[in-house]
């Protein structure tokens, strides 16, 4: 079950700049979406262990920063309009 809301939220947001961008350009779009989440599969992982490691051991200042980057990208995320549609 897990699996199955975990491949339906990646493809429902995966796919939604499709819908954002002009087919011109998506293939930039959809490389640079792909390196973001490479360099943050990156970073996140060293960053939340220097805050365990600040933290003395304790976990709660790395979820506090994952709830501020959470909240921070549903901020974002309300920012975001599709693109215009062309009356043919």
């Amino acid at each position: 079950m897990l699996t199955t809301c975990s491949v339906a939220a990646f493809t429902s947001i995966f796919s939604w700049p499709h819908k954002l961008f002009d087919e011109s350009i998506i293939g930039s779009v959809i490389g640079l979406i792909n390196t973001g989440s490479a360099v943050g599969g990156v970073l996140a992982p060293m960053t939340l262990g220097f805050l365990i490691e600040v933290a003395s051991g304790s976990f709660f200042l790395a979820f506090i920063s994952m709830a501020v980057a959470i909240l921070a990208s549903a901020i974002i995320i309300l920012f975001i309009r599709p693109k215009a549609t062309s009356a043919h």
